[in-house]
């Protein structure tokens, strides 16, 4: 029986990573976050997003025009399936949109979003921030 199955299993090993790829671009060209709130599901693309706040079991999304969501989504969940290429997490309850990043004040350890909004940086995050950033 072994013989029967060996030459099956090669091919799907090497399958495999070639079925991932195919599956990614599908993922990749939706670039959208799934919002669900009590009244209504709202799919908003990731570059439009600022930061996610974290308010216990619940987030609060902050979005370009001055708009927020709260969802009943940890922030963990909501970094889950946001790219990690594009998101950060500054803080255990802020999580950003690096493309909306403006100013990095080293002395208050706060980032700034949009020009206008400051947010913490946790100390322990605060080396590999400046890193990312080339500091």
């Amino acid at each position: 029986m072994q013989r029967s199955t060996l030459p099956l299993a090669l091919p799907l090993e090497k399958a495999y990573p070639h079925l991932r790829v195919v599956d990614e671009p599908v993922r990749l060209k939706w670039r959208k976050l799934a919002i669900v709130t009590t009244e209504e599901t709202r799919f908003v693309p990731y570059d439009d997003i600022l930061y996610c706040k974290s308010l216990s079991n619940y987030t609060t999304i902050y979005v370009q025009g001055g708009k927020s969501y709260l969802c009943s989504k940890t922030l963990k969940d909501i970094e889950a399936k946001l790219p990690s290429d594009q998101f950060l997490r500054i803080h255990d309850s802020y999580l950003v949109n690096v493309q909306s990043v403006t100013c990095l004040k080293k002395k208050t350890g706060e980032m700034e979003i949009e020009n206008t909004i400051l947010l913490p940086i946790s100390r322990a995050k605060k080396t590999a921030i400046y890193q990312l950033f080339n500091l």
